[in-house]
């Protein structure tokens, strides 16, 4: 019994050395990567989404002021680099500069407001890197193909310079956490590991333009499975992230909501649809049409059983960056995960040539469009169409060919 009790001990004091060493290296790669933002990045380039989250952070906890108010989005706009706006803009991404995301959405940038802006933008910058390369590596093991550190190298330095992720990267932008919540809940999920799903999946819901079907799905499966840990952590950890924010602010939903009509004709851009399809009523349908057929979709699985999740959360990915509007490249990021899915079921004796293509277009053909189509900063809404249009019809011939088969 004794010795029992002692390798129990031992087991226990070493779990929590390895713990304590995995976050102490964490620390230093992130130090590291701090550094290097901060001496060749930061003390010269301002990403404006962040300096817009930040500003409005510092001035809720430090300053006890409205982060919606106009007086802040004025203040915002006269401190960051005016971006010259051409006369005929039409087609265009105009930078907003506005705070609209829920108030909760600021909770990672409430420790670093103490800190010049230089220094807080370099950490964050180091934060969201960590976070992409973290949720590269979860990709990268649920595939097929043996990994070298030269193809995992190669691997994460295509997750990093795959256009959306350089966009969120530079931007300091929020949908690169969105994104990680995301794959690590999807990796949670398919390990068993609900509360932790549960958790990230509502920090998700700080960008809703990009989760606005896959949470809905989630939780819809996770009642029809009686999953009731990950309901329990989403519903508990949504909770407390909203009583801190009615807390702090309790009319936050009203300047929010105030802050999206005000400024909706600065950057509501159209869908990618209907960047393709401009007529309204044509665009509404096909819109409407898809959507339904994603819903018959979910009421077959639910009919059958619904024992996995299958396709149907790639397919509300890919749906949601078609269809919904107010999106940019950087919420396109989305995409990497039906990217590295079907990336993970090539099969047969030309599996790694077409990775090496695939890979080669959706890294090539966002680039590509942007610079052709981009007028001084500013970006053409055609950057929205190389990954929406080309991840969508590649999955779906996919699917017909597989369905065809079987």
């Amino acid at each position: 019994m004794m010795k029992v009790l002692v390798m129990s001990n031992q087991q226990r004091i070493r779990a929590v050395a390895s713990i304590v060493i995995v976050l102490l290296v964490l620390a230093l790669v992130l130090g590291l990567l701090s550094a290097a933002f901060y001496f060749r990045f930061t003390r010269e380039y301002a990403s404006g989404d962040y300096f817009v989250y930040w500003y409005a952070t510092r001035a809720l906890v430090r300053d006890g002021r409205d982060p919606y108010s106009a007086t802040i989005t004025s203040e915002t706009r006269e401190i960051l680099p005016l971006i010259e706006i051409p006369s005929s803009s039409d087609g265009l991404f105009i930078p907003e500069y506005v705070f609209v995301n829920p108030l909760y959405a600021v909770l990672p940038i409430v420790p670093l407001v103490w800190l010049a802006f230089d220094a807080a933008e370099a950490i964050w910058l180091a934060f969201l890197l960590s976070v992409l390369l973290g949720s590269g590596v979860l990709l990268l093991r649920e595939t097929k193909f043996r990994l070298t550190p030269v193809t995992v190298g190669v691997a994460l330095l295509w997750i990093v310079l795959f256009y959306p992720a350089t966009h969120s990267l530079l931007n300091g932008q929020l949908s690169m956490l969105v994104f990680g919540c995301v794959v690590g809940a999807w990796w949670a999920l398919r390990h068993e590991h609900d509360t932790l799903a549960g958790l990230l999946l509502a920090y998700s819901t700080v960008k809703i333009q990009m989760v606005v079907l896959l949470v809905p799905l989630l939780l819809l499966w996770a009642i029809h499975q009686r999953r009731t840990r990950l309901l329990f952590a989403f519903s508990a950890t949504l909770g407390m992230m909203l009583a801190w924010a009615f807390a702090m602010d309790a009319r936050w939903p009203l300047g929010m909501l105030n802050n999206v009509t005000a400024h909706a004709g600065d950057f509501l851009s159209p869908s990618a649809l209907q960047v393709v399809m401009p007529n309204p009523a044509l665009s509404t349908a096909l819109s409407i049409g898809l959507l339904l057929m994603f819903a018959l979709a979910v009421a077959r699985s639910v009919l059958r059983g619904w024992q996995a999740l299958g396709e149907l959360p790639m397919w509300a990915i890919m749906l949601t960056c078609l269809l919904v509007v107010h999106a940019s490249p950087h919420d396109q990021l989305m995409l990497l995960l039906p990217i590295w899915q079907g990336i993970a079921q090539q099969s047969g004796s030309h599996a790694r040539l077409k990775t090496l293509v695939l890979m080669s277009l959706f890294m090539a053909l966002p680039w590509g469009v942007s610079l052709a189509t981009k007028r001084g900063h500013l970006e053409s809404y055609a950057t929205l169409l190389p990954l929406s249009i080309g991840v969508i019809s590649w999955r779906a011939i996919a699917e017909l060919r597989r369905t065809s088969r079987a």
